[in-house]
Formats: C-alpha cells, structure tokens, sequence
C-alpha cells in the first residue's frame, strides 16, 4: 500500500484508483503505520514553513490539489465528493502554528450553465460563473485575505486597508483594496480579463520571466494574453456593462472566438469546437445583457455571414465560410 500511496501523492493513478484510495485512508489513515508514511512523503519535499506549507497544498493544480484531498482524507477523515459540492481540506502538521491549523479549507465548482454566490469569512460578497472554482479558508489569518480562483468572479470585497484581498490564479495575481471589480482567468483561456468598477487593484503578471505589476482605476480594463505576453489597458464603457450575475449577461471585449467558444461552451453545457485558425484568431467586441439564447448570440456575431454554423450530435462546429 505504500507503494500505492506514494503513486496517489504524485498523482499517478487513474480515477478508479484513486478513489479507492481515498476510501482506504478515510478507514486507515488514523492509523500509526499510515500516519508515518504519509509524514515521510511530506518531509521528503523542500523545507518549508508552516504557511508555506499550507498554501502548497491547496494551490488549485492537478498535484496540489490530490495531496490536498489526500490529507484531508487521512487527517480530517473526509472523503471527496462531487465537483458541485464545497469540499473542506484540513491540513495537519505538528509543525503547522495552531493558528494556522486550525483553518479549514473548502473548495467549490460551480457546474455548468450556472453561477453561485457566496459571502467570505470577511463579508466580502462574489459570484462565481459557470465552471469556476474558488478554494477559500474558514477564516483569515494573517496579513492578507488570500483565496485561489480559476474561472471568472464578480465581487464586491470588504474595505480592509491592513489586510489586503489576494486572489491567486497561477500566471496572475489580484491585489484588492476593497472593490467592485470582474476577474476572468480561466485556465484553459488565452485572455486574462480585469474589468475595474469601484475602488483600486493591481494586477501581477509574468511577462517574459519578470513579474510586472499594473495599477488600475475604475473604467478602466486590463487584458494579458498568455500567448503573446502582451498586456493591454483601456476604458471601458460601465453604463453599458452587466454582471455575468445579471441577466446573464456576457461581455466580449475584443476576445478572440477561441476564448468565446470557451465561455460560451462552459455556461451552455455545450461543446462548441472552432474548426479551423483564421477564425479561432478573429476578434469580436459585443455586448449581451438580455438573457439572449446560445443561437441569438452565435447569430448576432455573424451578421456579416463570415462565418458557417454547423451542429451535429450535440456538437456546434464554427468555421469560416
């Protein structure tokens, strides 16, 4: 089993055994033989502090997040349920500060063609759009507010000039002085999106191997493409603008049909395949603030007729003509 369990650390087994494996620890993973192995795996890795520590496991990547349900599994004694369902990891080290173990971590997925609310420990208030995913603590501690996001938020985060709201997502960073704002940084998306309404932020980017940071006013939108590195400021028109919360509205602001394809395909439940690069690469600017149909969106981008719109099997197919 030890084999097996050093193979689920590093995130090598398949679904099914992976689950079997998180079946097996909610019954063993108490136990002192078990206990001392799992200590080895986490004391095998580079020094760390306790906080360090903590923010490591549950860093929203592939391997991270399988140690983190691992852990929670064994410690917490907690098995992992579906992806629409908060899940609480707790991290438990003797070396952890008590003020820090004490903290529980849950994760939520928001499924698809829906969005979620929710209230953080600090009152902030956000919105989750469909296939987003948030893992957040039972409280804050420390210096800073610090969550981890992939996907797009609408939030409107609690003034707290000493504890600074950071939100974590992999390439980026969003530094919040408690504001009104729109984060969109899908993983999978080439465009990472920052629409500022009220207040201030600062958004951290990598461009090139350096980090570089970008102050931002309210009206004003910041766009980083992965692809090119390139990052782009501009105002942006707020008597027009609507929450994806709102009439389920969506903004398209000079995006490519890559990255629209993807939105649209995460909140309709549908997969929606750009067939070929000419037009994956063309960009659009639209607005829809009406609660507008897949088929009256696709249509409406294609008023010019530049563009064929195939379904087949549950599949839209989008080409050029």
């Amino acid at each position: 089993m030890d084999k097996k369990l050093k193979d689920y650390y590093d995130g090598l087994l398949s679904p099914e055994e992976e689950i079997e494996v998180q079946k097996w620890l909610s019954v063993h993973g108490r136990e002192d033989g078990v206990s001392d192995t799992l200590r080895e795996l986490f004391d095998g890795e580079e020094k760390l502090s306790g906080e360090q520590l903590l923010y490591k496991r549950i860093v929203p990547e592939k391997k991270s997040f399988w140690r983190s349900r691992m852990m929670a599994a064994c410690v917490a004694g907690l098995l992992a349920v579906g992806a629409a369902s908060p899940v609480a990891y707790f991290i438990g080290r003797k070396d952890v500060p008590a003020q820090i173990a004490e903290v529980e971590w849950f994760e939520y997925k928001v499924p698809a063609g829906e969005n979620h609310r929710m209230v953080l420990p600090d009152s902030s208030e956000i919105y989750l759009n469909a296939g987003s995913r948030i893992t957040y603590p039972s409280r804050f501690d420390g210096n800073e507010r610090k969550v981890f996001i992939d996907g797009e938020v609408y939030a409107n985060i609690t003034s707290d000039p000493e504890h600074p709201f950071i939100i974590n997502s992999g390439d980026t960073r969003l530094k919040v002085y408690g504001t009104t704002f729109n984060y969109k940084t899908y993983s999978e998306s080439e465009c990472v999106e920052v629409l500022l309404l009220k207040g201030s932020v600062s958004l951290d980017v990598n461009v090139g191997g350096e980090m570089r940071t970008v102050q931002m006013a309210p009206g004003y939108m910041v766009q980083y493409d992965r692809k090119t590195r390139s990052v782009d400021m501009q105002s942006f028109d707020q008597t027009n603008y609507r929450a994806f919360s709102e009439k389920h509205s969506f903004h398209f602001f000079n995006l490519t049909m890559s990255d629209i394809a993807l939105d649209l395909s995460r909140y309709f439940g549908v997969r929606i395949v750009v067939q070929d690069e000419k037009l994956a690469k063309t960009h659009f600017y639209a607005y829809f603030t009406n609660n507008e149909t897949l088929d009256q969106i696709l249509s409406s981008m294609n008023t010019d007729r530049k563009m064929k719109i195939k379904s087949s099997d549950g599949v839209i197919y989008l080409s050029s003509r």
